[in-house]
This record gives C-alpha cells, structure tokens and sequence, in this order.
C-alpha cells in the first residue's frame, strides 16, 4: 500500500462550467500524520483547500481498489 496526500481546491461552478481543470496537488508521504503536517503547511496554497489520505492499493496482489479519507 502507498499513502498519498492529495489536495483540491473547490471549484466555483462558473469555473466547471467553462471546462476549466481542477486544481490539485498529489504528494506521496509515509504517514496519516505526515499527510496531516505538510496538508496544513500547503493549506495557503488555496483558495478552498480540500485534503484526502489516498491509500492506494494498485500495487498489491490481488489488486484492490483505493480508498480516500478527507483530513481537511
């Protein structure tokens, strides 16, 4: 299994009607704990941050899906 901090900032509708991309932020980290230090550090990065742990699990055997938990 891999951790990911990955970070969103919510889009306002005018911006997903005019097709533009969401912006976001996917950094690999080691732990909850980490994701939850450096989501804080980046936070000043958006306008509406969103924070989620990404525990993804396509590396394992058999594959599973991955799962995300928001933390901000």
């Amino acid at each position: 299994m891999r951790l990911f901090l990955e970070m969103e900032d919510e889009m306002a509708p005018e911006e997903l009607e005019r097709g533009i991309p969401p912006r976001m932020l996917r950094i690999e980290v080691s732990s909850v704990e980490e994701a939850r230090r450096r989501a804080e550090e980046l936070r000043g990065l958006f306008a509406s941050p969103r924070a989620y742990v990404h525990y993804c699990y396509h590396d394992e055997d058999p594959r599973k899906p991955c799962r995300r938990e928001r933390i901000l």
